[in-house]
C-alpha cells in the first residue's frame, strides 16, 4: 500500500466515524439508528467494491508489465548466447583459413555459419526492435563471413578473407558487450522486482 492509499483509508474511516457519530447526535431512535448506520455502510461497501477493482487492475498491469520485463531478459541471454556461438564460429572459420586454408585441406564447413545466422533470424520481428537490430549485424556478419570463406575455398583471397572476418568478429564483440550490459540491466531490473536471484 502506498503513501496515498494509506492516507485515502485513514481518511475514509475518519469519515466513517464522524457519519456514524452524525446520527448519534441528532438522537435517532435505535431503528433509524440501524437504518442509518446500514446507509452509511452501504456506501461504504461501494467505495470499496471500487477501491478493489482498481488494486486489482493495477495488479494486473503490474504482472503483465513483470512478464515483460522477464520475457526480454530471457530474449536479451538467448540473444547474447546465440551471438557468442556466432562469433565462435566466425573465429573457427578464420583459425581454419589460418591452417587448413593454406593447404586447401579445410574441414570447416559454412553449413555452421549458417547455422547460426538462421538462429539468430528468430529474433528479427517488428514487435523487439531492439533484439532484431543486435541480431541483424551479426546476420550480417555471418553471412559476410559465409560468402568470403566460399569465395576463398574458391581460390580467392585468404588474407582478404581474414582482414574481413577479423572486421566482422569485432562488430559482434561490440554488439556482445552491447548485449552484456542490456542483459545486467534487465536482470537488474527483474531482480528489484523479485522475478529472479541476484
Amino acid at each position: 500500500m502506498n503513501k496515498r492509499e494509506k492516507i485515502c483509508l485513514i481518511a475514509a474511516i475518519v469519515l466513517l466515524v464522524a457519519l456514524i457519530w452524525i446520527g448519534r447526535l441528532n438522537g435517532l431512535k435505535t431503528s433509524d439508528w440501524a437504518s442509518w448506520v446500514q446507509a452509511v455502510g452501504s456506501i461504504v461497501a461501494i467505495f470499496v467494491a471500487l477501491w478493489m477493482a482498481q488494486a486489482q487492475q493495477r495488479k494486473a498491469a503490474g504482472d503483465a508489465d513483470d512478464r515483460s520485463v522477464y520475457e526480454q531478459l530471457q530474449k536479451a541471454e538467448t540473444l547474447w548466447t546465440l551471438a557468442h556461438w556466432a562469433i565462435g564460429e566466425m573465429k573457427r572459420a578464420l583459425d581454419h583459413a589460418e591452417t587448413d586454408g593454406a593447404h586447401g585441406t579445410s574441414t570447416f564447413t559454412s553449413g555452421r555459419l549458417d547455422h547460426e545466422r538462421e538462429m539468430l533470424e528468430r529474433f528479427v520481428t517488428p514487435s523487439d526492435p531492439e533484439s532484431a537490430a543486435f541480431s541483424l549485424r551479426i546476420i550480417h556478419a555471418l553471412w559476410e563471413t559465409r560468402q568470403n570463406f566460399d569465395s576463398m575455398r574458391g581460390g580467392g583471397l585468404r588474407d582478404y578473407f581474414m582482414q574481413i572476418t577479423l572486421v566482422h568478429i569485432q562488430e559482434c564483440e561490440k554488439q556482445l558487450t552491447l548485449l552484456t550490459h542490456r542483459k545486467g540491466v534487465l536482470k537488474a531490473d527483474c531482480a528489484q522486482r523479485g522475478l529472479v536471484d541476484d
